[in-house]
């Protein structure tokens, strides 16, 4: 069962280190993801925004700190990753690509053959 032996703790290192670097990138201010990004970044789908009537809800306290210059953030758990940010539009672009660029920055191949 999951959580009874060593691969899944030594699995879990190559997406935290996915989503290290995509944070990294999130807040990194020279990173423009029309400049750098994947080879098939026009393949990713648009954001989907909520419309403006949506009305805000009631929110609970937060159980972890978040750093008040904290605008965008990644998390996840093995194959899932979430971006969330600020509706600011280099922001949207950067959560758009983020986490792809990542994992085609750690795995991609770099062997000749």
């Amino acid at each position: 069962p999951f959580g009874s032996s060593q691969e899944p703790t030594e699995f879990c290192q190559a997406p935290k280190t996915v989503f290290d670097l995509a944070n990294d990138l999130l807040k990194e201010p020279y990173w423009d993801p029309n400049d750098i990004h994947l080879p098939n970044q026009s393949l990713l789908p648009d954001p989907q925004i909520l419309p403006n009537d949506v009305p805000f809800g009631n929110i609970k306290d937060l159980d972890i700190d978040i750093a008040p210059q904290c605008y965008a953030k990644c998390n996840g758990y093995i194959d899932d990753a979430a971006v969330a940010t600020l509706d600011r539009p280099k922001l949207a672009d950067k959560a758009r690509n983020a986490v792809t660029l990542a994992i085609h920055l750690t795995f991609r191949p770099v062997a000749d053959d």
